[in-house]
C-alpha cells in the first residue's frame, strides 16, 4: 500500500502510484464505484464493470486485482486482493469527503430541521458545517415558521400501544 497514494485536489479524488509515476482523477462518485467494484472482486464476488466510468477497468487477475487506465492504454497497479481492499476503503472514504464538501448546504439545511425538532445528532463532523447548521436552525425563517421550538410536540423512539377499556 505504500506504493499508492490517495487524496483529494481540485475537488477530484486522485490515485497515485508512487513507484511508476502515474496518476488518475475521479469524480466522488466515479471514486465510490470503482471502490465498490474493487471490494466484490476482491471478495470473489460477480461484479460487473462500471458502467459510468469508462476511463478504469477493474480486474480480476489470478490472485491479484488491476486497475487499468483505458485511456492511456497503462496499469496503475497491480495488488494482491487484501491491498485491493483496503485501497477501496481509502478510496470511499476520500470520496465520501468530497461529497460532503459538495452537499454542505443540503446537510446544513438537514441538520439544522434535526436542530430545530430537538435532536441534537450530527450529521456531519465539519466543524464549518455545523455551525452552518446552527445558523440556519437559528435564523431560517422557515424552519421556524413551520417548526416552532414546542420540541415536546415531537417524540422520538417507539410508540407505546395502550388499549382502552371500556366498561358498559
Amino acid at each position: 500500500m505504500e506504493s499508492v497514494t490517495i487524496g483529494i485536489r481540485q475537488g477530484r479524488v486522485i490515485l497515485v502510484n508512487n513507484i511508476l509515476k502515474i496518476g488518475i482523477a475521479f469524480s466522488w462518485r466515479a471514486a465510490d464505484e470503482i471502490a465498490t467494484v474493487m471490494q466484490r472482486k476482491a471478495r470473489d464476488l460477480m461484479a460487473p464493470e462500471s458502467e459510468n466510468v469508462q476511463t478504469v477497468s477493474v480486474r480480476l487477475e489470478g490472485e491479484k486485482i488491476l486497475l487499468f487506465d483505458r485511456i492511456k492504454g497503462h496499469t496503475l497497479f497491480l495488488v494482491s486482493k487484501a491491498v485491493a481492499i483496503e485501497v477501496s476503503h481509502a478510496l470511499k472514504a476520500q470520496a465520501r469527503k468530497l461529497e460532503e464538501q459538495e452537499r454542505a448546504e443540503q446537510i446544513a439545511l438537514d441538520h439544522a430541521i434535526l436542530q430545530r425538532q430537538g435532536m441534537h445528532m450530527g450529521l456531519t463532523s465539519d466543524p464549518k458545517i455545523q455551525e452552518r447548521a446552527a445558523i440556519e436552525a437559528a435564523w431560517n425563517s422557515d424552519l421556524r415558521r413551520y417548526i416552532r421550538n414546542n420540541i415536546r410536540q415531537y417524540q422520538v423512539g417507539t410508540p407505546r400501544l395502550e388499549k382502552e377499556i371500556k366498561h358498559g
